[in-house]
């Protein structure tokens, strides 16, 4: 196989330029004149929180709605808070429109219109009718609804009401109020939609919003159905009817108004004409966890939920990359491969380095003037749950362009930002040419050969260098090309000589200077990437002080894990890397660890879990500078106020060390 040498830089002293190759197995320059990509992921949605495909795979399991909620929101609870009222836009777009056609729900039911700050000047609609509710600047006005029978077409008629601010619109049920929007309303722009609650239809000049007013338990009931499906297990609904609650909870409080569609959550009303959008199974959720909310000590949880995972949920960090870490927003395994998900795994088909350009600079049109570039090789950067937090470009012309995974996601049309990016032309394999540094002569037109060896996980990049006829200097080449007195080329190829053994070829042209020979060297400069490398608990760099105990337990890394709850109990693990993850369980009697690496300030690891978790991810370090680097975990002697011990467990620790 051959690789072609790109040609990279500028002339050196009007005599020589810089040459570059880049080895790599690779297939012949002809084949692969544009990369091929290909995208895999898992999940869809943000994957922050809990996701309802793995709601619904605990439920299966037998778990309940508040484990299932404790699993997923780690380090909460669930507390009781007076119901609110809630705030919804009813256009999916929350587009403000030039009227809005209501009426009551019933022929039996009768719909008020009133002026929302003085409510003594209001308007009973007659039973049966429907009426429009149109704008001009700072106010409404109600009309008569005309119906053109030979057009089939309702329009707004003659005035019956002028109000100087918004209207509220409300049936004379009380709390029961519900007021039908006869034309698109909602987030799958339906007609006749019953809205339980009161509509309130705000002037913005001649145009006006409607937002219902509705109570949390009776938004829900329009809510939970359309996030859950109402045959799923009911110990899921269950979970599904808490977490929209505390995810309304916020904006209940502050007055706030929410989307009815996924841009919050999706609330669908009570009925389309006479098809019900509720459903007994989902109000009984409700009703079953009324007024019941996610906290974490005293404040309220906005529980963020999405469809799937793929295996395992994100920190929120790694997704809404200015986010603060927190506890309840942390990456936990998922039950989400159940029947029926359908985006547990995903993928793209494979595409060109010409059409991902294309995809790319569409979505973002300042990246236009890399046309007409195309995407030779991407740089992933992936947070510690698995979802992507970077992804960088590098463009034929040179240019390299950062973006972060969700941008990427966009870009793509991907269902979530948990995917990995492929090159397949040449296959994404993790090793290159090594090449001991060598020398030879080179006759003009002669080729030279050095040979070398494969060693995996290894970026390289060879140099070519020149020694002109009575120079002491060597002149380093990396472009095809010089503009002295005639060129020099140099290609390279690759053949097996047995097992990971390779070999460069170079030829220089003929013409190149006046001289018949010259010295030529290569050597290569390789940077290791690093990977993450698991030792077990017992490694002779983890030293243990105080009273440590190991047993076996199926499950372990290695089989066996090393423990204490004594406060005097600590480890020091020394490694030669560029990262550390500290491996162990979670537990209903484990408490609190301090952790902490090259003696920085100590953080509190709380290891509390109701279930059994084992080989848990249970800190991680930043990125570190190479070299050595400890890390220090000590029995805190503290617990969570669920916990029934102070238990520590180490189980194994993974280094990010290059390979060698």
């Amino acid at each position: 196989m051959t690789a072609q040498p790109r040609q990279l830089a500028a002339l050196r002293a009007g005599l020589c330029a810089v040459f570059l190759l880049v080895v790599s197995l690779a297939a012949p320059a002809a084949a692969r004149a544009d990369s091929i990509f290909s995208v895999d992921g898992r999940g869809w949605g943000h994957g922050i929180g809990m996701t309802q495909y793995g709601a619904m795979g605990y439920a299966q399991q037998g778990k309940t709605y508040d484990w299932i909620l404790a699993h997923y929101f780690q380090q909460t609870t669930l507390s009781t808070r007076v119901e609110l009222t809630v705030k919804v836009d009813l256009d999916a777009g929350k587009a403000a429109r030039s009227s809005w056609r209501i009426a009551a729900p019933s022929a039996a039911t009768t719909l008020t219109v009133s002026d929302y700050v003085n409510g003594a000047h209001s308007v009973e609609v007659t039973r049966g009718t429907s009426v429009w509710v149109t704008f001009k600047a700072g106010g409404c006005v109600l009309k008569t609804d005309h119906y053109n029978s030979t057009t089939k077409v309702h329009s707004a008629g003659s005035v019956i009401a002028t109000f100087s601010a918004s209207v509220l619109a409300a049936t004379g049920r009380a709390a029961a109020s519900e007021v039908r929007i006869l034309g698109a309303s909602g987030p799958f722009s339906q007609t006749s939609i019953a809205w339980r609650g009161r509509i309130r239809f705000t002037a913005a000049t001649t145009t006006g919003h409607a937002i219902d007013y509705v109570p949390m338990e009776q938004y829900l009931r329009g809510v939970v159905p359309r996030e859950s499906p109402s045959s799923w297990p009911v110990e899921a609904l269950r979970a599904q009817a808490v977490a929209a609650r505390s995810y309304a909870y916020d904006a209940a409080l502050s007055g706030s108004t929410l989307w009815c569609t996924t841009a919050s959550q999706v609330y669908n009303g009570a009925a389309d004409g006479t098809t019900s959008h509720e459903s007994s199974k989902t109000d009984a959720a409700v009703a079953d966890t009324a007024n019941r909310f996610v906290v974490y000590g005293s404040a309220v949880v906005q529980t963020f939920f999405s469809s799937s995972s793929g295996g395992s949920t994100a920190n929120i960090e790694d997704v809404w990359l200015s986010s603060t870490p927190k506890p309840y927003y942390t990456s936990v395994a998922d039950a989400d491969k159940v029947s029926g998900n359908p985006n547990y795994r995903w993928s793209l088909a494979d595409m060109t380095g010409t059409t991902l350009a294309g995809r790319i600079r569409t979505h973002y049109p300042s990246l236009a003037q890399a046309s007409p570039a195309t995407v030779k090789t991407v740089t992933l950067d992936p947070g510690q749950s698995g979802f992507m937090r970077h992804v960088t470009l590098h463009w034929s012309k040179g240019a390299n362009t950062t973006l972060t995974g969700p941008q990427f996601q966009h870009a793509l049309g991907l269902k979530s930002s948990a995917f990995t990016v492929t090159l397949k032309n040449p296959p994404a394999v993790a090793t290159v040419l090594t090449l001991a540094s060598s020398e030879t002569t080179v006759r003009a037109g002669a080729p030279f050969v050095l040979s070398g060896a494969l060693r995996p996980g290894h970026v390289g990049s060879v140099t070519v260098q020149h020694k002109f006829p009575g120079s002491s200097t060597w002149v380093t080449f990396r472009t095809a090309t010089t503009k002295a007195d005639g060129t020099f080329s140099c290609t390279t190829a690759t053949r097996s000589l047995g097992a990971h053994q390779y070999r460069v070829l170079g030829a220089a042209s003929r013409g190149w200077l006046a001289s018949t020979s010259h010295a030529v060297s290569v050597a290569v400069v390789y940077v290791p990437l690093p990977v993450w490398k698991r030792y077990e608990q017992n490694t002779l760099t983890a030293k243990y002080s105080g009273l440590w105990k190991t047993s076996a337990l199926a499950g372990l890394s290695g089989g066996t894990h090393t423990f204490s709850r004594e406060t005097s109990a600590a480890v020091v693990y020394t490694i030669s890397g560029t990262g550390v993850r500290w491996i162990g369980k979670r537990a209903a009697n484990y408490g609190k660890a301090w952790v902490s690496v090259d003696r920085s300030t100590p953080i509190l690891i709380d290891l509390y879990s109701a279930a059994s978790l084992s080989q848990q991810r249970l800190f991680a370090s930043p990125t570190l500078t190479a070299g050595t680097h400890t890390l220090t975990i000590r029995v805190a002697g503290k617990k969570n106020a669920k916990a029934t011990g102070f238990y520590v467990d180490v189980d194994a620790f993974d280094a990010l060390q290059p390979v060698k």
